[in-house]
């Protein structure tokens, strides 16, 4: 939800290779819309989640508890890290 951090956690990730694609999300409840879309398509999940706990509208606690009840019909294993801006 921050642009400076999420504009270094960008660049880090790209300058180092790290993933072939970057999602980003403003709030909490923009990113589980998404991921309740796409639990069931494994190409399209993501290899790594990194929750912010201070996103607006659902912040990451709610995020995460959110994601639980659809964690079990997710296709495929994601590692999920939290992170603070």
């Amino acid at each position: 939800d921050d642009d400076i951090y999420l504009y270094t956690l960008r660049r880090y990730i790209t300058t180092e290779s790290l993933a072939d694609r970057i999602l980003e999300f403003h709030d909490g409840q923009e990113a589980f819309d998404y991921f309740r879309g796409i639990v069931g398509l494994p190409d399209e999940l993501p290899d790594i989640i990194l929750v912010d706990l201070n996103m607006p509208i659902m912040d990451g606690w709610e995020f995460i508890e959110a994601m639980r009840q659809v964690w079990p019909s997710i296709a495929k294993p994601i590692s999920l890290h939290v992170v603070s801006s």
